[in-house]
């Protein structure tokens, strides 16, 4: 505390103390609305920019991609956005699509499926935080998988899942859904015997739209909770067991007593 006090002086009055602040100019940019899951690298290209120069931008975009679901609004260098939408909206489709769903067969690998899709098997798992390996390292059979497009993978950053970040205490039994084609909400909630209301107020979802691919929280407790709860059950047994060790002890000295009053009342008679 001291030291953010000091800190909120000197910045006040920098001089004072002997401090000189060297300003940097206030950023500048311009703004455009672009369509949801827009790769970085297409709204670069329509800005005549460098992706880097978009994630300078805008740090805090990090799956290499604009949110899913709405369209978002985007910061781009200054003096380029009256030409955007034209020099967008003429990329190939290719280019404005950031990924695609795979459902896995058998003999699948995620080095496989990686290499295929000229990606890095870290970036698969980042877009991919639930999926299932068998134990001889190849996948399970028919999970959707989301597959990020070389300029998206490139752009991301490997980061957890958003749902499972909301829940980072939880993570040593964290236990998750991912969507396949044809559930709803209420199918996966009846599979777990839950509620739909209880798994879209624990993802933070406000309607019931899910889809393939999509992780869904479930539940977990941590282990870090099961032994507390453990080391709690532990001390109350053994200051019960100690408990009653002592009332067992007086009880036999009390008895012992008695028996030793009787005792000399029955020599003295």
């Amino acid at each position: 505390m001291p030291q953010l006090i000091a800190a909120a002086l000197i910045a006040k009055e920098p001089t004072r103390y002997g401090m000189t602040l060297h300003t940097l100019p206030p950023l500048a940019y311009d703004s455009v609305r672009v369509p949801p899951s827009t790769p970085l690298a297409a709204i670069a290209k329509a800005a005549h920019a460098t992706t880097r120069d978009i994630l300078d931008l805008n740090p805090h975009l990090l799956r290499g991609m604009t949110p899913p679901r709405e369209s978002y609004q985007m910061r781009i260098p200054t003096g380029t956005a009256a030409s955007f939408d034209s020099a967008f909206a003429a990329l190939p489709e290719i280019e404005r699509t950031a990924t695609h769903r795979l459902e896995t067969k058998k003999g699948d690998t995620p080095e496989r499926i990686a290499s295929a899709h000229d990606i890095s098997v870290s970036a698969l798992k980042g877009f991919n935080p639930s999926m299932e390996r068998l134990k001889s390292g190849r996948l399970a059979v028919g999970q959707i998988l989301l597959i990020p497009t070389p300029a998206v993978a490139a752009a991301s950053l490997v980061v957890p899942d958003p749902a499972i970040e909301k829940f980072p205490h939880s993570s040593a039994r964290l236990k998750v859904h991912t969507v396949r084609r044809g559930e709803t909400m209420r199918s996966i909630a009846r599979k777990y015997d839950t509620t739909p209301e209880r798994l879209m107020r624990i993802n933070g979802l406000r309607k019931a739209v899910i889809f393939p691919g999509q992780t869904l929280l479930l539940s977990g407790t941590s282990r870090s909770a099961k032994r507390s709860s453990d080391s709690s059950r532990s001390k109350s047994s053994a200051t019960a067991k100690s408990g009653s060790k002592k009332h067992s002890g007086a009880g036999s000295k009390a008895s012992a007593r008695t028996k030793s009053k009787s005792a000399k009342s029955t020599a003295g008679t």
